[in-house]
């Protein structure tokens, strides 16, 4: 048999307080509350719509974050090819 130890009596008295502290039927109230739960849990084509929904905003997100992005790059290159245009005009007509 196992010699009992300080460790293990501490242990029995901590289990023995917290078993004070729980008010009586409390397991029974637990497991009733989550079979309920597990009863109540979303369908399969309510888990499918939510899916669909979430995919469709985060694409849609991504289109508009893409638009905005390209229309900026656009204009940054276009500015870009206007000084190496007009440093090219500069140069011809020095020439």
């Amino acid at each position: 048999m196992n010699p009992e130890t300080q460790e293990t009596k501490a242990w029995a008295i901590l289990r023995a307080h917290g078993a004070a502290q729980l008010s009586p039927g409390f397991p029974d109230r637990v497991l009733r509350e989550s079979r309920a739960r597990a009863l109540a849990s979303p369908s399969l084509f309510g888990q499918f719509a939510l899916s669909a929904a979430t995919a469709a905003l985060c694409f849609l997100a991504v289109a508009i974050f893409d638009a905005q992005n390209s229309s900026v790059a656009t204009e940054t290159n276009q500015a870009d090819w206007q000084q190496i245009a007009s440093a090219s005009d500069n140069l011809s007509q020095a020439q």
